[in-house]
C-alpha cells in the first residue's frame, strides 16, 4: 500500500505540474503592442507597377480565425484531460477503499477459518480423552510371604477403563528390597509377550517376585521401617488414537506393617501415565 501512494503521488505531482504549465500557456494574457506598426510608404512605393507587388504581399484574414480554433480545440482538450485526470484520481481511490475492505474480509475469514479447525482440533481431542484406553491396576495389588527364607510374590490385577480396547498390550517389572527413601531405581525386566486387554473384561494379573529369599537382617529392617519392598516398572501399550505407545509407569511399596502378607501402598513418586 505504501508503494501505491507513492506511485500516486509522484503521479499526481507530475499532473500538477504539467497542468500549470499548460494553464499558463493557454490562457496567460496576450501581450499587446502599442507602437505604431503602420509601415511607412516610401516614394518608391508610389511608383507606377509596384502596386501589384504591394498587394501580393498582403496577409490573409483566415489565418486568424484558425489560430483561434486550435486555441479554443486545446483549451477545450486541456480541460477534458482535467477531468480525465480527477476521474483517475476518484478510481485510484476507491480501489485503495475496495483493497482495504478486501484485505479485511480475507483477514477476517482466516481468523473465522483458524477458529473454526481449533474447534475441531479440540473436539477430536476431547473425543479421544472419552473413548481412548485407560491401562492400569483394577484392584489391590498384595503381597505374600513376606517372611526370612521365603521369596515374597506379589500378585498386581491389571484392567482397561477406557472406551476401547488396548492393544500390544506388553509390561515391564522387577521387585526388590530397598532401604527407605531411596530415590534411583534400576531398569525394570522387560516379560515377553503381548495381550489385548477390552473394556470391562477381567485383564490379566502380573506376578513377581523378589530374587532372592529375605534374610533375618532385611526382615528386621523391614519390620522397623527402616527398609521397604519395592514393586515397580511399566505398562506399554496402543489403541486406535495413538500413533506412539501409550505407557502407566508404577511404583508400589510395603513397608512390614504385617509381616507374612498384606497389600501395597503407592509410592509418593514413580506413578504416572500418558
Amino acid at each position: 500500500m505504501i508503494v501505491n501512494i507513492a506511485i500516486f503521488g509522484a503521479f499526481s505531482l507530475m499532473v500538477l505540474v504539467f497542468g500549470l504549465f499548460l494553464w499558463q500557456t493557454l490562457f496567460a494574457p496576450e501581450k499587446k503592442s502599442y507602437t505604431n506598426s503602420k509601415p511607412e510608404i516610401t516614394d518608391s512605393d508610389h511608383q507606377p507597377g509596384k502596386e501589384n507587388s504591394l498587394g501580393s504581399r498582403a496577409i490573409p484574414r483566415g489565418s486568424n480565425s484558425t489560430e483561434e480554433a486550435i486555441a479554443e480545440y486545446t483549451k477545450w482538450l486541456a480541460i477534458f484531460t482535467l477531468f480525465l485526470v480527477l476521474a483517475t484520481v476518484g478510481l485510484f481511490i476507491s480501489g485503495e477503499r475496495n483493497v482495504d475492505v478486501a484485505r479485511r474480509s480475507a483477514d477476517a475469514a482466516r481468523d473465522s477459518a483458524i477458529a473454526t479447525q481449533n474447534s475441531v482440533e479440540l473436539s477430536d481431542k476431547t473425543a479421544e480423552r472419552q473413548l481412548r484406553a485407560y491401562v492400569g491396576f483394577k484392584g489391590v495389588v498384595t503381597i505374600a510371604n513376606v517372611a526370612q527364607g521365603q521369596k515374597p510374590i506379589i500378585i498386581a490385577p491389571v484392567g482397561n477403563f477406557g472406551q476401547t480396547p488396548a492393544y500390544k498390550v506388553s509390561y515391564s517389572t522387577d521387585a526388590k528390597l530397598f532401604p527407605k527413601g531411596t530415590i534411583e531405581f534400576p531398569k525394570p525386566v522387560k516379560i515377553p509377550g503381548l495381550r489385548v486387554v477390552n473394556p470391562g473384561s477381567d485383564g490379566f494379573e502380573i506376578h513377581a517376585s523378589m530374587k532372592n529369599v529375605l534374610t533375618e537382617t532385611e526382615l528386621a529392617a523391614l519390620a522397623n521401617k527402616q527398609a521397604a519392598i519395592y514393586f515397580f516398572g511399566e505398562i506399554v501399550y496402543f489403541d486406535i488414537f495413538s500413533h506412539r505407545a501409550r505407557t502407566t509407569k508404577f511404583r508400589l511399596s510395603y513397608e512390614g506393617e504385617l509381616l507374612g502378607s498384606g497389600r501395597m501402598g503407592i509410592s509418593d513418586e514413580g506413578n504416572e501415565a500418558d
